[in-house]
């Protein structure tokens, strides 16, 4: 789960947003969640109205992101003797793809494939 988590920072720390000294994980992940659009995607039964109300509640977006979710996964693996579930795994690692998307979305194709393939760095 740590290596995973760490991955994760380094993808964002590469596109332009690293950890700032000081900065908790919380707080580090309340700012990454205002430049990237984790959770803005609509639902598949989701009616319009419910969804732009819901990416326009800043606060609601970061309660229930999957990108805090993470980081508050990260914490209790760090920082609690509390067991690791399966469930825990599970959404750190399918956070990936999401994560993955996203960085090729914000990098481009061409910068994320020399990144990937050529220097290794992702």
């Amino acid at each position: 789960m740590l290596e995973t988590t760490n991955y994760y920072f380094r993808l964002l720390s590469i596109q332009g947003y690293p950890i700032v000294p000081g900065e908790t994980p919380l707080e580090y992940s309340k700012r990454i969640n205002r430049y990237f659009i984790f959770e803005k995607f609509g639902h598949k039964d989701e009616e319009m109205d419910k969804f732009s109300n819901r990416i326009q509640n800043e606060e609601q977006l970061y309660k229930n992101s999957e990108f805090n979710k993470v980081i508050e996964i990260f914490l209790l693996a760090r920082y609690s003797t509390a067991e690791i579930t399966q469930n825990h795994k599970d959404s750190v690692l399918n956070f990936y793809d999401r994560l993955v998307a996203e960085t090729k979305d914000s990098m481009g194709t061409f910068k994320y494939f020399i990144y990937r393939y050529i220097l290794g760095k992702i």
